[in-house]
């Protein structure tokens, strides 16, 4: 502790230490201040055979243990191990037990005995993903204000009410650990190398419309500036170049744990501001946030400085959250190395054993309290643990901690005795905050009508107006109800018009189109507003273009048309609607049309899904008498597109998209591939701000020489991602197998990668 670096004011304190806590990776406060551990000792065991001095074992089991303050002095002393898992991913108290991610799990964990120990065990769902690469796994559970709860890396959201369990689809977070809200909800995460992303709209609406990913604003760059600042030498990384001449860590490259500052023990200045923990660099930056015209940025908080630098090198920060006394706690796994064993370079393996941060390997670990030494911290709520009600109160307490809680314990209570109160208070609180809360509770609760709505939907709260716009959509189908939301039209805050167009959108009623598209006229080029219509455009998408296309207000181009056009384009394709698809053809021909609205219904086409058909839609032969240059680019995209598949003889049977090859080198490549899906995705698609798609691009498909000195050299050139570490230590078998099958999957129709290739090019380096 006194080698942490904090600004003045600051001071940092102990929680716990080992043995009471070993390996936390995450954790969680439940309502009672119990705090709850997610402990993974067996992290990286496949390392220990690589470095001296260890001997053999059997990987120990992960934890959920539960500590807790049994004399008042703010500090841990009793240990519980509430159960044993397997792959532990995140935490998540609910309900009177504690939900885990525990994969290929997710469970309920329960106890029904008093003992301490968990005796009662639901798989709320399964089958989830164990990639390779454990930093992409799915992970990192959060219950959030809409009284859902959200994770990285899955597309599926939970939901804790009366007792029971729902499941719904949800638009897939990316991210690699760790998930924090705002006090509105809205949704923030971070990759190794870019450290804090954002889903600035709901994120279920990106599935709603079938034909269309519409992920504007889910997955959104927030903090602008990667450079980090240690205030000391940070040699223990995985490359050389990571490092500045100096010896410091110059970039983001292992960062964790992003939270949100939701407390009231700080100073005003910092609410609001996000917390990342930065596990390679020792550090924890401080990001303050700026909001403008319905998207946000963040920047360092300090000049060339960050909020906490520790000079020991076995300080590794890997989770931070706000606890119930307003501080900020971070969990120190406490590892020399922390690096994933299958990405460890000869460089940070000898940098480790020169200073044997080896040894001890596993074990150690520290949870530290962040506070500020001029003011007090937060107090707890009194309330009885039969007494539901009573915590109706505290969803305006000034910790949101405390407010989240209060929501959480009413609605997994369910009934409805508690609506009056709620009713109440979303109308008469003082504090915006509050009133939203209330109104979510009410909507955890089952229990909003229309007369709160009216009320809420003039609110003079920003953030109220658009919950209240999301707590309308059950009731989209009513007329009156559309009539109630249709001033927001003429809101002056971009979000509300946003979050209308989405609400909107859950309406088949003709004034709700109308007043789309409407908006659309004026809004397409804000941010994220293409989008946000599209998602409500499901089995529409046709007659809306035709009614863009058909109407005069349309012709003249402004900013998000050409977008919208595409979209609805892209759309109507992927529906794998013959009859539209060859509309939209034919327009995009038709010399009377605007030269901006057929490119955009090109490229939207050439977007899509859809690949290789077997019959071509008949108004693909039309292209061929397009003669302007503005559009042979686009046109030349979507003939290949619609490309006949071609014949390969002695291929059946092989991967989906198999061209060439061998299929026993591209069957052992699928398998091998994993090492690469928990950045480039299963389906080759890539992450935003993780890894680019492997989808058709000259480094894929180009001579095998290119991805070859790729995978042996790794790459770090593109600034859009974090650098792709080296393969070098695969063998050269492997390596074979897995680049073939890159090359030909997906589409790819590139030729195979032999041994000796790879052998040639590792000679070469």
């Amino acid at each position: 502790m006194a080698q942490m670096e904090l600004p003045p004011g600051f001071r940092v304190e102990l929680v716990a230490a080992e043995p009471l806590v070993q390996d936390p990776i995450s954790f969680a406060f439940d309502e009672r201040e119990r705090l709850w551990v997610l402990e993974w000792p067996s992290y990286n065991w496949e390392l220990r055979p690589d470095l001296p001095g260890l001997d053999e074992q059997a990987p120990p089991s992960s934890r959920v243990v539960v500590l807790e303050d049994t004399d008042g002095d703010r500090r841990m002393d009793r240990r519980t191990v509430f159960a044993e898992v397997d792959w532990p991913r995140g935490i998540q108290p609910i309900g009177g037990g504690v939900l885990v991610f525990a994969l290929p799990d997710v469970v309920f964990l329960r106890d029904t005995d008093g003992d301490g120990k968990a005796d009662d065990r639901q798989v709320v769902y399964g089958e989830l993903p164990i990639p390779a690469n454990p930093h992409a796994a799915p992970s990192s559970p959060l219950w959030t204000i809409d009284n859902w709860i959200y994770a990285l890396q899955t597309d599926t959201r939970l939901r804790h009410v009366g007792g029971q369990w729902q499941l719904a689809r949800a638009g897939r977070l990316g991210g690699q650990w760790g998930l924090s809200q705002d006090n509105e909800g809205r949704l923030f995460f971070g990759y190794n190398g870019d450290h804090l992303r954002g889903s600035l709209v709901p994120v279920h609406y990106a599935v709603r419309n079938p034909s269309y990913a519409g992920r504007a604003g889910i997955d959104v760059r927030v903090g602008q500036d990667q450079n980090v600042w240690p205030h000391g030498l940070t040699a223990s990384v995985n490359r050389r170049a990571q490092l500045r001449d100096e010896g410091r860590l110059q970039v983001f490259t292992a960062n964790a744990g992003p939270s949100v500052y939701r407390g009231d023990h700080f100073p005003q200045e910092f609410h609001g501001n996000v917390f990342v923990a930065e596990a390679a660099g020792r550090l924890i930056r401080r990001v303050v946030l700026t909001e403008k015209n319905g998207t946000v940025t963040g920047g360092n908080a300090y000049h060339e400085r960050e909020f906490l630098f520790s000079r020991e090198e076995r300080f590794r920060p890997v989770f931070t959250a706000g606890g119930p006394d307003g501080a900020l706690y971070i969990a120190d796994m406490h590892r020399g190395i922390i690096e994933g064993h299958i990405f460890v370079t000869t460089f940070l393996r000898n940098q480790a054993v020169e200073r044997k941060l080896h040894q001890p390997f596993h074990g150690s670990g520290r949870i530290y309290r962040i506070v500020h030494e001029g003011r007090p911290l937060s107090t707890a709520p009194v309330v009885r643990p039969d007494d539901t009600g009573a915590w109706v109160p505290h969803l305006g307490h000034p910790n949101g901690f405390w407010r989240d809680a209060a929501q959480r314990v009413i609605v997994s209570a369910g009934g409805t005795s508690f609506a009056p109160a709620l009713k109440e208070l979303s109308i008469s609180a003082t504090d915006s905050v509050t009133r939203l809360h209330a109104l979510w509770t009410l909507e955890g609760l089952q229990a909003v009508d229309e007369d709160i709505l009216r009320g809420l939907l003039k609110d003079r709260a920003p953030p109220v107006r658009r919950a209240a716009l999301r707590a309308a959509e059950p009731l989209m189908q009513v007329p009156r109800m559309v009539e109630a939301v249709l001033p927001l039209m003429e809101d002056p805050e971009i979000g509300v018009r946003r979050q209308l167009l989405f609400s909107l959108g859950t309406s088949r009623l003709p004034q709700a189109e109308r007043a789309i598209l409407s908006m659309l006229e004026r809004d397409a080029g804000e941010p994220f507003m293409v989008d946000a219509a599209l998602s409500g455009f499901a089995g529409r998408e046709l007659a809306i273009l035709d009614g863009i296309l058909d109407r005069r207000e349309w012709e003249v181009e402004r900013p998000g048309r050409r977008e919208l056009v595409a979209a609805l384009a892209t759309a109507i394709t992927n529906a794998n609607m013959p009859e539209g698809l060859d509309r939209c053809l034919r327009r995009a021909v038709d010399g009377k049309e605007a030269l901006w609205r057929r490119l955009a219904i090109l490229n939207g086409i050439a977007a899509s899904e859809r690949r290789d058909e077997a019959s071509p839609p008949p108004g693909l032969a039309l292209l061929d008498k397009v003669q302007e240059p503005e559009l042979r680019d686009a046109v030349t995209k979507v003939q290949a597109r619609f490309r006949p598949p071609r014949e390969q003889p002695g291929q059946a049977g092989t991967t989906e998209g198999v061209k060439s090859g061998t299929a026993a080198l591209i069957e052992e490549g699928r398998k091998a591939y994993a090492i690469c899906a928990g950045c480039h995705q299963a389906d080759g698609r890539g992450l935003a701000a993780l890894a680019p798609s492997l989808h058709g691009t000259e480094r894929v498909t180009g001579p095998p020489e290119i991805l070859i000195d790729i995978a042996l050299n790794g790459r770090d050139v593109d600034p859009a991602y974090p650098s792709m570490p080296p393969l070098v230590g695969m063998p050269d078998e492997s390596l074979a197998a897995i680049l073939t099958y890159v090359r030909q999957a997906w589409g790819n129709n590139a030729s195979s990668v032999s041994p000796e290739q790879v052998r040639t090019r590792r000679g070469a380096r």
